[in-house]
């Protein structure tokens, strides 16, 4: 069978060219290239992809209502009395320092504990000035004469002894004397009795001894009564020198038992002031309140009136970094939450796109639910971040992270749940009762 030949295949290239164009070449077929770029892309479009879903972490977020609360100290001013406010002077939003006045306001209760206060102190003010002079004016008295005692003490005490000696130096001198006369007479009565002198002459002799043993008893009795005087007035001074030390004593105990006493009203009287009113100034008989610490001015009385007992006048937070946020969540939520997730609170009186958001902690998560069967959930928020004054009171939504997982640990997750359903659905796994 011969092969049919093609007119072209017989030519020469130059006729060829002549013939052909360059543009009336025929298409190479193109299905297998372009099956291989596909397949190519496909590879390199999952490679990313796979890489993305292992590398990309996607959040999850539970939203919850939250309302901001205190979480630190705060200074409330209310009074279980009638009140008549006069002045403010802060307003509701402000910062304020330790010392600053806060409110003025007086009530009759008031009015009785300031006069309380002032006459104790009033009291305290003259004693330490007039009752100190009157003290040292008597105390001085009385050391003044102690010391005059004590001098008159030693006079009489060199009296004393100068007597004693002289009184001693005269009986032994009348001793003497007493003696020698009564040797005379025994002498002069025994030459009486061998009759060598007469009567008259021993009856002088004896007259003698016996005048001179008066003598010296007058004289020793004189010494003895002069020395008891000197004795005696040495007592009595001595006595004058004791009381007068016993009275400076006991004006000493009396200056301190007074001095205790009314220092002891006066502070009482201004603990009672403090413990009721708090730290304060006086002017003219009206109570200005101050501000206990650095805070901010939470709630404020809106108008200067009289007010009812119990009428709360102003709150003070001690501390803006203390603020923490209270959520309630639903039993399908609480499962997820756990201490320390972050969460980003945005506030209804602050607009996200002007103010941000407000960064946060979960610091706690209630383990049994309250009677509305919600669980209480608090948020520790980053109060020093946030551009704007945050109120106790204020109400918005909290996002709160549960975890930064890739999608293929998403995909595994659900697959997971997946499975745990089905294999719950089954008839041998089933908790119903048969």
């Amino acid at each position: 069978m011969a092969v049919e030949r093609r007119y072209w295949e017989d030519m020469e290239p130059h006729q060829l060219e002549d013939i052909f164009q360059e543009d009336d070449v025929p298409l190479r077929p193109l299905g297998k290239r372009i099956t291989r770029l596909l397949i190519w892309g496909g590879l390199v479009i999952l490679s990313v992809f796979v890489v993305l879903a292992s590398t990309v972490r996607i959040p999850r977020y539970v939203h919850l209502p939250v309302r901001l609360e205190g979480g630190g100290p705060e200074q409330r001013i209310s009074y279980p009395e009638p009140i008549t406010l006069h002045a403010q002077w802060v307003a509701l939003g402000d910062t304020v320092q330790a010392g600053d006045p806060l409110l003025t306001l007086s009530s009759p209760q008031l009015t009785e504990r300031v006069f309380q206060f002032r006459t104790a102190e009033t009291n305290w003010a003259r004693f330490q000035e007039e009752g100190y002079r009157l003290y040292r004016q008597q105390l001085s008295d009385l050391v003044q004469q102690q010391n005059r005692s004590r001098v008159e003490v030693a006079a009489t005490q060199r009296d004393l002894r100068t007597y004693r000696q002289v009184s001693d130096s005269a009986a032994q001198a009348l001793g003497d004397q007493s003696r020698a006369m009564s040797r005379i007479a025994q002498r002069n009565q025994v030459l009486n009795d061998q009759e060598v002198i007469a009567d008259v002459i021993l009856d002088e002799a004896l007259l003698r001894a016996a005048n001179q043993r008066a003598n010296k008893e007058q004289a020793m009795a004189l010494y003895t009564a002069e020395l008891t005087a000197l004795r005696q007035r040495q007592a009595q001074l001595e006595e004058t020198l004791a009381t007068a030390k016993a009275q400076a004593d006991q004006l000493r105990l009396q200056r301190q038992a007074d001095s205790l006493a009314l220092w002891q009203a006066y502070t009482i009287s201004q603990q009672v002031l403090r413990e009721f009113y708090g730290d304060f100034t006086l002017t003219e008989g009206r109570l200005t309140l101050l501000a206990e610490a650095d805070g901010l001015i939470e709630y404020l009385h809106p108008r200067l009136e009289e007010l009812p007992a119990s009428s709360l006048l102003v709150r003070v937070r001690q501390s803006n970094d203390s603020l923490e946020a209270f959520a309630l969540a639903s039993s399908l939520e609480i499962g997820k939450l756990q201490p320390e997730l972050d969460a980003n609170l945005k506030l209804a009186s602050y607009p996200v796109y002007e103010d941000g958001v407000l960064p946060g902690t979960v610091i706690s998560v209630g383990q049994s639910a309250e009677t509305s069967g919600l669980y209480p959930v608090r948020i520790w928020v980053n109060a020093a971040e946030f551009p704007k004054p945050l109120l106790v009171g204020m109400q918005g939504t909290a996002q709160i992270t549960l975890n930064n997982r890739t999608l293929v640990q998403h995909a595994f997750y659900r697959l997971g749940e997946a499975i745990t359903r089905i294999g719950d659905d089954l008839p041998g796994n089933s908790d119903e009762p048969r």
